[in-house]
C-alpha cells in the first residue's frame, strides 16, 4: 500500500464441527483456535530487531486483558499500541556484510556495514518543489512544519527551492509559490476543508511549468482518496517523496501515485530532512546504489563475490525487485511476470503479487484465470460497498430455519399467546414492565 506500508487482512474460517470421533479437522489447532502467522525478516539494529509499526487497525479489538509474548515470555515496555519498537537481542551482534545473488544474471544485493555515518553530498543547483498540505488538518502541526521549512533554508542552501502554498475547495483561492526564502509564518494561517495527496499533486502539475529535481509533498497522515478517477497527469521528471507530519506515515497510497515515487526511486518518510538525505545520496552515489538505512548501505553489483547468504534472501529479493521499477518507461508484463516470479520464490510482498491464502478449488481456478489475463497486473478499485442484484427475501418459506431459529419463534409464539390470553382476562391489567400501546 505504500514504499513501508503493507496490509494484513484476515478472514476467519470458522472451524469444522468435530466428526464423530470427536477429532477437529487438522487445519484447526487441538484448542480449537484459528491461529494467523506472518513471517518477516529484518536485519538487527542497535543489538535489538526491530518490529513493525501499527498505521492503523480495523475490526481488531484488544483490552487490558489480552496476553501477548515475545519468545515465550512478557513482551517489554508499554503494550498501548500494539507491540514495542524492538526487541532485545539474546547477545550482542556485530553489523557484517551480506549478499545475495537474487536471479541468474550474477547480481547480487549487497548489504555493507556503514563505517560511521556516510557524509551527506552537499548539492547545489537543484531545482526543487516543495508541496505543503494546507488542508484543516494541518493546523495541528503548523509549528512543525514552519520549524521544518526554516532548517530547509540551512540545508537546501545553494539549490532553487520553491514553497507550494495549496488550496482546498472551501479556501476560495489559488495556489501559488513562493521562494523557500521569502516564505514568512504569516503565509501559512489558513487551514481550511479537506484535501488529498491525489489533488496536491494536480495542482503541482499544473502551477510548475519547469521539470524539477525533486518534489516533497509535505502533508499529515490523512486521507487517500483511493476510488476517484487516477487518470490525471503526474509528475513525469524528477525524484518524487512524501514527508508526513506527526511521525505517522500514511495507512495507503492510490496506486498512481505510490507508481510514481517508485519509478523516480523516491519514497515516504516523517521528516524532510531524511527525504532531502535520501535525494542527495541518490545524486551523489555510484551506480547501483540503493538507499543507506539502518547502519548499512545497500547496492547491487555485477559478480559479488560470497553472494549466497540464504537468511538475506528475502532482503534481497525485495530490494532487487524495488530497484528493478526505477525504469525511465514502464515495464512489460514479461518483466513484471519475472518479478512476480521472484516474489514468489522468496516469499516476498511487493508491488507486483500478494500473499494470498486459497479455501477450495474455486478459488485456485479463479486465481489461475486471472493470471492469464493481459491485466493480471492491474489492481482492481474497491469500492467498499456490495450492490445486491437479487436480495434474498426474508419473508420467503425457502428460507428454512436452523434448529436455534425454530427454538426461538417457539419462544416467541408462546410469550404473545400468554399476553393476548393475560390481557383478554384481565382488560388493562398488564405484566410489570410492558407497556400497552
Amino acid at each position: 500500500m505504500g514504499p513501508r506500508q503493507y496490509r494484513l487482512r484476515a478472514f476467519p474460517v470458522p472451524p469444522k464441527p468435530a466428526s464423530r470421533s470427536g477429532n477437529r479437522p487438522d487445519s484447526v489447532g487441538n484448542d480449537g483456535r484459528l491461529y494467523l502467522r506472518l513471517q518477516y525478516t529484518t536485519l538487527a539494529l542497535n543489538n535489538a530487531w526491530p518490529l513493525p509499526v501499527l498505521a492503523e487497525k480495523r475490526n481488531v479489538a484488544w483490552d487490558r486483558d489480552t496476553k501477548r509474548s515475545c519468545d515465550g515470555g512478557e513482551c517489554p515496555g508499554t503494550l498501548d499500541t500494539w507491540w514495542p519498537k524492538a526487541l532485545p537481542a539474546s547477545k550482542p551482534i556485530s553489523p557484517t556484510r551480506h549478499a545475495f545473488a537474487v536471479d541468474g544474471s550474477g547480481r547480487a544485493v549487497i548489504a555493507q556495514p556503514a563505517i560511521g555515518i556516510r557524509p551527506i553530498p552537499s548539492l547545489t543547483g537543484r531545482k526543487v518543489t516543495l508541496v505543503v498540505d494546507q488542508s484543516w488538518s494541518m493546523a495541528a502541526h503548523r509549528e512543525e512544519l514552519l520549524a521544518t521549512l526554516d532548517k530547509a533554508r540551512q540545508y537546501m542552501a545553494g539549490n532553487t527551492v520553491n514553497v507550494l502554498l495549496t488550496t482546498t475547495e472551501v479556501m476560495h483561492t489559488v495556489p501559488r509559490t513562493v521562494p523557500l526564502a521569502d516564505l514568512n509564518d504569516a503565509m501559512l494561517n489558513g487551514f481550511m476543508g479537506g484535501g488529498s495527496v491525489d489533488r496536491l499533486l494536480k495542482q503541482a502539475v499544473a502551477l510548475v511549468d519547469e521539470p524539477q529535481d525533486l518534489t516533497v509533498v509535505i502533508t499529515d497522515n490523512g486521507a487517500f482518496d483511493l476510488d476517484a478517477d487516477k487518470t490525471g497527469t503526474r509528475i513525469k521528471r524528477g525524484m518524487l517523496s512524501m514527508v508526513h507530519l506527526g511521525g505517522a506515515l500514511a495507512p495507503v497510497y492510490d496506486d498512481l501515485t505510490l507508481e510514481t515515487m517508485q519509478t523516480s526511486g523516491g519514497s515516504s518518510f516523517t521528516s524532510l530532512k531524511n527525504a532531502w538525505e535520501h535525494f542527495a545520496l541518490k545524486q551523489g552515489a555510484e551506480p547501483g546504489f540503493l538507499m543507506q538505512q539502518d547502519g548499512y548501505v545497500f547496492s547491487v553489483e555485477q559478480n559479488a563475490e560470497t553472494a549466497s547468504d540464504p537468511a538475506f534472501a528475502p532482503i534481497a529479493a525485495h530490494l532487487y525487485i524495488a530497484s528493478a521499477q526505477r525504469q525511465p518507461r514502464p515495464l512489460k508484463v514479461e518483466q513484471m511476470d519475472a518479478l512476480h516470479a521472484l516474489a514468489g520464490k522468496y516469499d516476498v510482498v511487493s508491488p507486483y503479487s500478494s500473499m494470498l491464502v486459497l479455501v477450495n478449488t474455486a478459488q485456485q481456478e479463479a486465481l489461475a484465470r486471472a493470471e492469464a489475463e493481459n491485466d493480471r497486473f492491474e489492481r482492481a478499485q474497491e469500492s467498499g460497498t456490495e450492490v445486491l442484484q437479487k436480495p434474498g427475501n426474508p419473508l420467503s418459506a425457502s428460507m428454512t430455519p436452523e434448529p436455534e431459529e425454530w427454538l426461538l419463534l417457539i419462544v416467541s409464539l408462546g410469550v404473545l399467546g400468554w399476553m393476548i390470553r393475560a390481557r383478554r382476562s384481565a382488560p388493562g391489567d398488564f405484566p410489570r414492565g410492558l407497556t400497552a400501546r
